[in-house]
C-alpha cells in the first residue's frame, strides 16, 4: 500500500511530465508548405499531373476552361492545423522533374492574393487540359491531352 508522502510525491512529477509532453506537441514547428510534390505519369494520349498537398484541399473551379498557356485553380482548404495557418496565406512554387513531357515550367500556390487561394500552372506552351479533384482529399489532378494549335 502506497503511503500519503509516496502519492504526494509521485502526482505532481506525473502531472509535471503530462503539461510537458502537452506543451511540445503544441508548440511543433509551424509547416512552412502546403506544396508537396508534383507527380507526372506521361501516357500515350494523356499526361496526368497529380499536385500533392500537405493540406486537405476542395477543388472549386479553374480557368480558362480547357486550353491556354497558364491555368488558375481555385481551392478551399478543408482542415487546416492553428500551426498551418501562417502558410495558408503565402506564396510558393515547385517545378516538375519531368518538365518535357509534361509541358509544365512550374506551379505556384498562391494564397496571397485576393479571393485565394489558387494554384497557378505554367505551360511552356498552350496546352488542352481538365482539372478535378483527386481520389484524396489532399490533391487536384491536371489531365493535359494534347499542344493547343499554335496560331499562325
Amino acid at each position: 500500500m502506497s503511503t500519503p508522502r509516496a502519492v504526494s510525491t509521485v502526482l505532481p512529477a506525473v502531472w509535471l511530465t503530462a503539461m510537458f509532453w502537452h506543451a511540445v506537441a503544441w508548440s511543433q514547428p509551424t509547416r512552412d508548405r502546403l506544396l508537396d510534390c508534383i507527380d507526372v505519369q506521361a501516357g500515350d494520349v494523356e499526361t496526368r499531373l497529380q499536385i500533392n498537398m500537405t493540406i486537405p484541399v476542395r477543388y472549386v473551379s479553374h480557368f480558362p476552361h480547357s486550353s491556354g498557356n497558364e491555368l488558375r485553380v481555385k481551392l478551399i482548404p478543408v482542415v487546416i492545423s492553428q500551426g498551418d495557418r501562417d502558410a495558408l496565406f503565402a506564396r510558393e512554387s515547385l517545378a516538375p522533374v519531368e518538365r518535357v513531357q509534361s509541358f509544365l515550367k512550374e506551379v505556384i500556390y498562391e494564397g496571397d492574393i485576393e479571393g485565394g487561394p489558387y494554384l497557378t500552372l505554367l505551360f511552356a506552351r498552350s496546352v488542352h487540359f481538365s482539372v478535378e479533384q483527386g481520389r484524396d482529399s489532399r490533391s487536384i489532378v491536371v489531365r493535359i491531352t494534347a499542344p493547343a494549335a499554335q496560331p499562325k
